[in-house]
């Protein structure tokens, strides 16, 4: 049996409440973004990238739970985003944020190796939301706890 990837599991996800990705981006822009940040982007979160690149309406409630995936173009370290996050080590990047950036989450990008783990910023208390870019879509498309800094976020039972 052949286990679907992450970046197919989103699309099914997506497709089924009638979303569309951005489009995949290209293979140069995701080197040229490893090259400008000095980072290896993990195998996972690249597929992803190539395939998908974040919704083509993200932004507030851009899917039905409230989460808006990014493009590429607007991945950037967390130290650069415009709201500061609690947040202050590096290496980490935004790529998806919770109610129009309630909180939002940042995958760890390093320059010599891949990695992935995924954290929560914008909280006052980050904390590892999962150990890669795989677990935490596995953890989104099952809308699991471990998704929101608290067992009991704010809407959320209205939207079971």
């Amino acid at each position: 049996m052949d286990k679907m990837s992450a970046t197919e599991k989103l699309a099914r996800y997506w497709t089924a409440q009638g979303l569309a990705p951005q489009g995949g981006a290209a293979i140069g822009a995701v080197g040229a973004f490893e090259e400008t940040h000095r980072v290896v982007v993990p195998d996972d979160f690249r597929e992803y990238l190539l395939r998908l690149n974040g919704l083509a309406d993200y932004g507030p409630g851009a899917d039905q739970n409230g989460f808006g995936f990014w493009p590429l173009s607007r991945i950037r370290p967390v130290a650069t985003e415009e709201r500061p996050p609690h947040f202050t080590e590096s290496g980490y990047f935004v790529f998806a944020d919770y109610l129009d950036w309630s909180w939002a989450y940042a995958i760890q990008l390093l320059e010599d190796r891949a990695h992935g783990e995924v954290v929560h910023v914008g909280t006052l208390d980050a904390k590892v939301a999962a150990p890669s870019f795989s677990v935490f879509v596995d953890l989104y498309v099952a809308d699991a706890p471990a998704l929101y800094p608290s067992q009991d976020p704010p809407g959320r039972r209205g939207n079971r």
